[in-house]
């Protein structure tokens, strides 16, 4: 009979251990999302019995839009790591992710139990997280003690700090957002159409015109209607009406005189034709250029129906469906035919880009859901543009006060 050869245990190096998990950390931390997948793969291998490599692959995995591997991935870790509160935790984000709220929900109050109770803020972010899950799931009031819950856990965690702050009333209630949302849109209306009965119009006869009128509309809104808000409740929808009828608003508008102001700007601002490999492997489905109009093209992604949990998904690389590579692509283009009416150096040119903005908006839109995507996209677009062009001139200006020096 073969003798059999003794069992060679390999001595595993801790310090190693620990400095692979930081060095993955910092990958992460950077969207090095391929690169930390690989890792982890073969960290798994040499570290089996250390969860950090099965969560870090996970996230990478979810971050590169690869959901169902990121969940068969921890769904083993559970298995092998039945004790671990971060491996529940990372679970129940992606059940999140997938929409399967009572699955996250589970995890996620595994995770909390699990979890020891000196460590407060993993704790208080297990609160915070089944808040979110509970206003998704139009579980208001549950959300509210829930926030309130992981505030008493650790009074430091901002982000349930600001969920209170956000979405309750003064009395610590949930507040109703598609309620203001409402009121406002109703408050524009009437004063839209007190305007456009002073001018004799039907409808804007300019993007530059309905730009004015809407920053009028919103100033007096925040003026005599916002501070006043917690009159709203009292009010039936009659009620809102004549009072909403009675604020005045002076519009004074020359349509005439709108292309006197002519720009005489040599400074040509482009946004870069190539994105790092990173960003084109996360947005195959984008134009060239395209991701970095996704923070300017969220503003009519959400006037269509996206919520802001998902955009966040979408901006992390997550799986997206047809239609939404569609939306996506739609909003895009709407940003980006604004960021060409920023660069061009006349108002008639501008004008022109807007108005093609406006009807690219038109294609998903009504006129006035479109044109407000429009004008708020045009404002966060031309604020950040011209911040980075006056840094420009900044800069050119202390080199040529180097060069006169010598």
């Amino acid at each position: 009979m073969k003798k059999k050869e003794p069992k060679i245990y390999r001595l595993v190096d801790r310090k190693r251990e620990i400095e692979k998990v930081l060095e993955l950390q910092k990958l992460l931390i950077s969207g090095q999302f391929k690169k930390v997948i690989t890792e982890c793969s073969s960290a798994r291998k040499l570290f089996p019995d250390n969860f950090f490599f099965y969560t870090l692959g996970a996230i990478a995995l979810a971050g590169a839009g690869k959901l169902e591997e990121a969940k068969k991935l921890l769904l083993k870790a559970v298995k092998k790591f039945p004790d671990e509160y971060e491996v529940y935790f990372q679970l129940a984000k992606v059940y999140e992710d997938y929409g399967e709220y009572d699955k996250a929900e589970e995890a996620y109050k595994k995770s909390y139990d699990l979890t020891p109770e000196e460590y407060k803020d993993a704790r208080s972010d297990c609160l915070n997280n089944l808040g979110i899950l509970y206003w998704l799931s139009d579980r208001k009031e549950d959300a509210v003690e829930y926030w309130k819950l992981a505030v008493k856990e650790d009074p430091d965690n901002k982000k349930a700090r600001d969920n209170l702050k956000n979405f309750t009333d003064e009395n610590g209630n949930p507040i109703d957002l598609d309620a203001v949302t409402d009121d406002l849109n109703r408050f524009q209306e009437i004063q839209m159409n007190k305007y456009f009965k002073k001018q004799n119009i039907e409808s804007f006869r300019s993007v530059k015109e309905a730009e004015y009128v809407f920053n009028l509309i919103m100033n007096a809104w925040n003026d005599k209607i916002a501070p006043n808000s917690n009159k709203l409740d009292n009010l039936s929808p009659a009620g809102k009406t004549k009072w909403f009828n009675s604020i005045k608003i002076n519009f004074d508008y020359d349509e005439t005189g709108e292309d006197l102001i002519e720009t005489e700007d040599d400074f040509l601002e482009e946004i870069p034709n190539e994105l790092p490999d990173s960003l084109n492997e996360v947005f195959p489905y984008l134009p060239e250029g395209g991701a970095l109009l996704l923070p300017f093209a969220s503003v009519a992604l959400i006037e269509i129906g996206f919520t802001e949990e998902r955009l966040s998904e979408i901006a992390s690389g997550a799986e997206v469906s047809e239609a939404e590579i569609y939306f996506t692509n739609w909003a895009v283009d709407i940003a980006d035919c604004i960021g060409r009416a920023w660069a061009v150096k006349n108002t008639k040119e501008e004008e022109s880009f807007l108005d093609e903005a406006l009807e690219v908006a038109e294609e998903e839109l009504e006129y006035e859901e479109a044109l407000k995507v429009v004008l708020r996209i045009k404002y966060l677009l031309y604020e950040q543009m011209n911040e980075i062009k006056e840094k420009t001139e900044k800069s050119k200006k202390r080199g040529k006060k180097k060069k006169g020096k010598r």
